[in-house]
């Protein structure tokens, strides 16, 4: 009895629903399974676990294919960039770890994780700068939070991703000083949110740098009836870093079919993003992602712990 209510009580501190735990065997889990990594005490008692969730969730990947992840992970510092970090897409093994807890969430919806696997294999070999103060600042209800901040920011730059899907996910500039990119739960809701919106945002052809920052663009490439988004879209370009940017760079917007979708403030975001990938993904980190996800439960499951081989 008092071992339960401590499990019910660490849960509720952690924000994360406690739920019965159920085990996936490792050669279950299945390309587009976004895969959550908890850190855990290899010498807690048999029992004495807590729910799935409510310990450090500290890293997250993708599966691609079976017995497969790709994630963002450190590789080096990058002496050019100061206190910046370079990090990598890399494939992995899924196998086990005594320290950590592998924590599988399934889309239920197969066609968008097939296609946020397929981005993330196209994406892998990539190199990324990332700094740690690109992170999200606490809040009360993370998932609201997170919620908000795509109404207002993130899907400009779900957009801004999608218009890069056929070359490289960051783009950093050649005089590299627009340098920030991605951590591991970035990568992963970048890959969800380009694949919903891949056949809504046309590919920005092949040289053109898409920058939303202090990119040049006129207002007749926005339909007249449609302009009323500019306001928003202002605003979060000024929001942003006001790093310079090549003189060819364009914005993620003008390349939005506003005709064939409408307006982007009336969108139709649950046909094609899920309410749990529904983040600014330059904010979000591994434990409020995988909050949004178990908040969608119409959209996501929790699949399991992932059990291996003995």
């Amino acid at each position: 009895m008092r071992k339960a209510m401590f499990q019910k009580l660490a849960a509720q501190r952690s924000g994360i629903q406690t739920q019965a735990v159920s085990t996936i065997d490792a050669p279950s889990v299945i390309p587009g399974d976004v895969v959550f990594f908890e850190a855990v005490d290899p010498d807690q008692p048999p029992g004495s676990e807590l729910p799935p969730g409510a310990g450090r969730v500290h890293h997250v990947e993708i599966c691609t294919n079976p017995m497969e992840i790709i994630g963002q992970v450190d590789i080096s510092p990058d002496p050019e960039r100061g206190r910046e970090e370079l990090r990598q897409t890399r494939k992995a093994s899924l196998r086990p770890n005594p320290k950590h807890r592998l924590i599988v969430m399934r889309c239920r919806t197969q066609s968008l994780s097939a296609a946020a696997a397929r981005y993330a294999i196209a994406w892998f070999d990539q190199t990324i700068p990332f700094q740690r103060r690109r992170v999200a600042p606490s809040a009360d209800e993370p998932v609201r939070w997170h919620r908000d901040k795509f109404n207002e920011t993130g899907k400009f730059r779900a957009i801004r991703y999608a218009a890069r899907r056929a070359g490289d996910i960051h783009q950093v500039d050649d005089n590299r000083l627009v340098t920030k990119a991605m951590n591991c739960s970035h990568f992963v809701a970048a890959c969800f949110q380009v694949a919903g919106l891949e056949n809504v945002v046309a590919a920005a052809p092949a040289g053109v740098k898409v920058q939303d920052k202090k990119a040049r663009y006129s207002v007749d490439e926005i339909p007249i009836h449609y302009r009323t988004v500019l306001n928003k879209f202002a605003l979060y370009q000024a929001a942003d870093d006001a790093n310079p940017v090549s003189n060819d760079s364009r914005p993620g917007i003008i390349y939005w079919n506003f005709d064939a979708n409408g307006d982007i403030d009336v969108f139709d975001w649950d046909t094609h993003i899920t309410k749990g990938m529904r983040v600014d993904s330059k904010y979000v980190m591994p434990k409020d992602l995988l909050k949004c996800l178990l908040d969608d439960q119409t959209a996501w499951t929790m699949a399991g712990v992932v059990k291996f081989p003995d």
